[in-house]
């Protein structure tokens, strides 16, 4: 579904000048310390943390050391900024649950594949921290997606074992696919979204897509260029939907409405039907 210009989200008010902002479509990104810059940023200023931060296993990132001590740096100061944020949900390893504080719930991502190992054979989950109160009570479906607390893939592409070239170029991204569900899940349309560990942008892509305002935060510049990149064009494809959506032409069921002036099965006293 298309997002037409007056349902386009808008950037929480008093944020610091980003270095990559498109205004239109309810984007800002910066490039730098992730706990420097949203101390620039006012509390109760974004609805949604979603986030996959460094999992502190010694990943090959550029300008990150990835050991458990700097993992726990990075925890202790994103926590220290809890009241900036409605909530927070969090991807971690399973080896990691243990280093945030006490969630209010803990969800899970699960897969069939077995391209992921770990000591106890197969790992085929990721756990989904979350913190605060969820966007609906009740027990149905919230943005086309059910309410559950569990996210079940059938698919190695789907899981992120098989990457795009761009993708590539980040050690550790998320998929696109699973981070559009946790848009939709744990986020409504026109609401903000901050991922202060950006990487190479799926959040973004995801929130372009969805409607949903996003702030991003990368340190690395390389990977912040590959988040401007992917993001933009996320935007240029956004654009075309729009555009598209104007000229559609009316839905043929309306064709058949009895308050259409052009009502097929009206003109002449006849009805019309199709040979083809």
């Amino acid at each position: 579904m298309s997002i037409m210009t007056t349902d386009r989200p808008q950037l929480p008010p008093g944020l610091p000048t980003p270095d990559w902002c498109d205004e239109d479509y309810g984007v800002a990104l910066y490039r730098g310390d992730c706990l420097e810059v949203m101390g620039r940023m006012p509390d109760n200023s974004v609805d949604c943390v979603l986030t996959d931060p460094p999992y502190g296993l010694n990943y090959g990132y550029e300008g990150y050391d990835d050991t458990r001590e700097n993992l726990r740096k990075l925890i202790n100061g994103l926590f220290s900024y809890r009241n900036m944020f409605v909530r927070m949900i969090i991807l971690c390893g399973p080896t990691q649950i243990h280093e945030y504080p006490e969630s209010d719930w803990v969800g899970a991502i699960t897969w069939d594949t077995t391209g992921s190992l770990c000591r106890f054979g197969f790992s085929q989950w990721t756990p989904i921290l979350i913190y605060g109160d969820d966007v609906k009570r009740g027990f149905k479906s919230i943005n086309g997606v059910l309410k559950s607390d569990t996210f079940h893939i059938r698919g190695g592409s789907s899981v992120g074992f098989r990457r795009s070239k761009e993708e590539s170029l980040h050690p550790c991204p998320k998929s696109k696919h699973i981070m559009d569900y946790i848009s939709r899940r744990y986020t409504n349309q026109r609401e903000s979204i901050i991922d202060p560990f950006m990487g190479s942008g799926t959040t973004g892509v995801a929130a372009v897509n969805l409607g949903r305002a996003f702030i991003g935060i990368e340190l690395e510049p390389k990977y912040f260029d590959i988040a401007v990149r992917r993001i933009r064009q996320a935007i240029i494809d956004r654009q075309g939907g729009e555009l598209f959506a104007k000229h559609e032409p009316p839905a043929e069921a309306n064709l058949f409405d009895k308050t259409n002036p052009n009502n097929l099965r009206n003109r002449n006293g006849k009805n019309h039907h199709r040979t083809s």
